[in-house]
């Protein structure tokens, strides 16, 4: 873990396993990379995917990956077959100089009401404030600067104090979506049970950020068909936290043996 010729994006990957919130083999089953040389094979994967999938019922998102950024990549999503002159143009003309590596992630996106994605938020500056996003059949990356609004269903619930009871901020169900309010009650309810069984690892993270400094923080995820999945965290400064988990496992390298 932790190579020094790794990229940081997978390093903040592998600290979600060492954390619990994570697996090294369900990151390396759901996450195909690429090196930038070769983008025909690339090409030739997501072909593949999309003969082997029925429309309709997944999404490819491609990330443009770097050495060094940390935070959110370069996304294509991609929702059917694309024709491969046309895909591979695309991707050259966002491929930037400091691209070195492209990833696929595939995510279930079916109708469905157990298929959507989310983010928890925690300031705890901010007299321990959380909030729950969830966004049903597309990216969490649409939850940023109000993308999703009037075309995914859409939800958001607070709590201002820790022991009280979380508050529902907004729940928006655009026209012709096979989703009521009812079931996105439902589903809020099963995400706080799923990550009240990752309490303990939570707070693991957050005792790690407030030695880092950092007192705001948040964790995506998704659920496909019922079953939830972290894939990804967020702070004001992750590079402070990486070079927190490096030295840690240079002091501690059984902690990070995660294969």
């Amino acid at each position: 873990m932790f190579r020094k010729d790794d990229v940081k994006k997978w390093k903040k990957y592998e600290i979600l396993c060492v954390l619990g919130l994570s697996d090294l083999d369900y990151l390396q089953r759901h996450i195909k990379r690429f090196k930038r040389c070769e983008i025909n094979d690339l090409l030739d994967e997501i072909e593949k995917y999309f003969k082997n999938t029925r429309a309709n019922e997944k999404m490819l998102v491609i990330k443009f990956v770097t050495t060094q950024d940390v935070g959110q990549l370069y996304n294509l999503r991609i929702y059917k077959k694309p024709k491969r002159e046309e895909l591979y143009q695309q991707i050259r003309e966002n491929t930037v100089n400091n691209v070195i590596e492209y990833w696929i992630c595939p995510s279930e996106v079916s109708s469905t009401s157990g298929n959507f994605s989310g983010r928890y938020f925690v300031d705890m500056e901010n007299l321990g404030d959380e909030v729950i996003e969830l966004i049903w059949w597309t990216s969490p990356r649409l939850l940023e600067g109000n993308l999703h609004k009037n075309k995914y269903p859409f939800a958001r619930y607070i709590r201002k104090f820790p022991g009280i009871s979380y508050i529902n901020d907004n729940i928006t169900i655009p026209p012709n979506r096979t989703i009521n309010k009812h079931q996105v009650d439902e589903w809020f309810k099963k995400v706080l049970s799923w990550l009240h069984k990752h309490k303990y690892n939570i707070e693991w993270f957050k005792n790690i950020l407030q030695i880092c400094s950092l007192e705001v923080f948040s964790l995506e995820f998704k659920f496909e068909n019922g079953i939830g999945k972290f894939i990804d965290w967020d702070t004001p400064n992750d590079n402070r936290v990486l070079a927190y988990f490096e030295n840690l496992s240079l002091s501690n390298p059984d902690l990070f043996n995660i294969e």
